[in-house]
């Protein structure tokens, strides 16, 4: 799988999740030599997974957090599937900032509300003043 990481990210972290064996059927393993790798736009590896264990028959790895420039990456998994098997794999994001406005919307703003100030202010002086008793 192939993804672009874009400026705001400042890291990750990852997990897969796949069926072990094959329950009362058979305990033979459906993957040998499973793992996930993550690489850069290079191709270098810049992170794999750790094999957490097997628990009720699914196996689980995971990445720990980690930093993560902008840019292009490719999370590759790898192994000898002996059956079929169902993986599944997610990355959460981290450090993903809200947009911050550009200069010409914060002069847009400014001058709206001086605009409405003035019209206010315009109205007020138009309307009739009475005089107190």
């Amino acid at each position: 799988m192939e993804f672009d990481v874009g400026a705001g990210v400042t890291g990750f972290s990852g997990a897969a999740a796949w069926a072990a064996n094959g329950g009362s059927a058979s305990t033979s393993p459906r993957l040998v030599g499973f793992g996930v790798e993550l690489l850069d736009a290079a191709n270098n590896v810049i992170a794999s997974d750790s094999f957490n264990g097997v628990l009720n028959g699914i196996a689980v790895s995971s990445f720990a957090q980690m930093a993560l420039a902008p840019g292009h990456y490719t999370l590759v998994a790898t192994g000898i599937a002996l059956r079929d098997t169902v993986l599944d794999v997610s990355l959460t994001f981290s450090g993903v900032t809200a947009p911050v406005p550009e200069p010409e919307t914060w002069a847009l703003l400014i001058a709206g509300l001086g605009l409405m100030a003035a019209a206010r202010r315009r109205r007020s002086s138009a309307a009739p003043r009475t005089s107190p008793n």
